[in-house]
């Protein structure tokens, strides 16, 4: 198993900042369509951005579920009293979302150049995985316009840092955070951390011990959003996560949609083959535990008929694991064939 040296995290902080800065600012660039080119509220597949204007703008909102989604929405309420003495809305409001995703992606691209760094030190592969993941179609179109999945992205990527660190007793946090993120962070986290558990320590003699820190971030998440849900709703409304969305009936052309949607293809059409290649590189117990918890995303897509939304919490869970695995075929085969500087006669 993958452990996170200590010293990697005591790395001088104008290192981490620099980086942080440089990811922060593509981010920015990446989603500055969404603020000047379009309206993320009229445009097919972006409408949920609409609910997320009004939640930032102080608006009503009548919506069950994606009210309570408040941790990039209530991030970004402070910045836009910032941007509203600048732009007139909405284009401060847009603003004030680019920025809060964007603090979010580059907070995931410098988590990914941490676990890169421990799989491979002596290679630009982290800086390059990074790379690869604020490049990819759903950080730009999925991530940056006015939605709200960057934050649970980058929870859910803390979470596997945690387990690769083997700091499992900060699992219950980041259960916290993702579940102020999105409400379907708590299944993914559930299924990912359990897998994981089963994968290292199913056999081992401190498997129970092992198991608490599971169950304690299983409580906190449930507690969170029973919480929110008293304190927004003024009542406890069901969860809806096993809801159907969409209207389309049984049949098996709609309900399988997630692998035909061109959104879905546009973020895995070369991250997944690239992706696969050196999987066997990366821990063993993280491969198989998001290959798991991916295979659950397409259950609960398929069951609620999402199409490409299911394109989001793929790349969520699968994204950061094929970029590194991407990273490292591309580091191993991109340089030059070495010539022999004293060739035979």
């Amino acid at each position: 198993m993958c452990v996170i040296p200590p010293q990697l995290f005591r790395l001088p902080l104008r290192v981490w900042l620099v980086r942080w800065v440089l990811f922060f600012l593509i981010s920015l660039g990446l989603g500055y369509a969404a603020v000047q080119r379009y309206d993320p509220r009229q445009t097919d597949g972006l409408s949920d951005s609409a609910l997320y204007y009004r939640m930032v703008a102080g608006e009503p909102v009548e919506a069950r579920e994606m009210r309570f989604r408040v941790l990039v929405p209530y991030l970004a309420r402070p910045i836009r009293a910032l941007t509203g003495k600048l732009f007139s809305p909405p284009k401060s409001v847009y603003l004030a979302l680019l920025v809060a995703n964007s603090i979010f992606c580059a907070t995931t691209a410098c988590l990914i150049v941490l676990i890169g760094f421990q799989l491979a030190p002596e290679t630009p592969t982290g800086l390059l995985a990074a790379l690869l993941y604020l490049l990819n179609f759903a950080v730009m179109n999925l991530f940056l316009p006015a939605m709200i999945d960057a934050g649970e992205a980058f929870a859910l990527l803390a979470v596997t840092l945690v387990l690769l660190g083997r700091r499992w007793w900060l699992l219950p946090i980041w259960g916290i955070v993702g579940t102020l993120a999105k409400e379907t962070f708590v299944p993914l986290a559930v299924v990912l951390t359990l897998t994981w558990w089963f994968v290292a320590h199913g056999k081992g003699t401190d498997r129970w011990r092992k198991l608490y820190p599971v169950l304690v971030m299983t409580v906190a998440m449930v507690a969170t959003a029973f919480a929110l849900r008293l304190v927004l709703a003024s009542s406890i409304e069901p969860a809806g996560i096993l809801e159907a969305t969409h209207a389309s009936g049984n049949a098996l052309s709609g309900r399988f949609s997630v692998f035909f949607s061109p959104t879905v293809w546009y973020v895995f059409i070369w991250l997944l083959p690239l992706g696969a290649t050196r999987l066997n590189r990366l821990p063993r117990p993280w491969v198989i535990a998001s290959i798991v918890t991916a295979m659950v995303v397409l259950a609960l897509g398929i069951f609620r008929d999402i199409g490409g939304n299911g394109a989001r919490p793929l790349f969520s869970v699968l994204g950061p694991m094929l970029s590194l695995s991407a990273a490292i075929w591309l580091s191993d085969s991109s340089g030059p064939p070495k010539l022999e500087t004293n060739p035979p006669r």
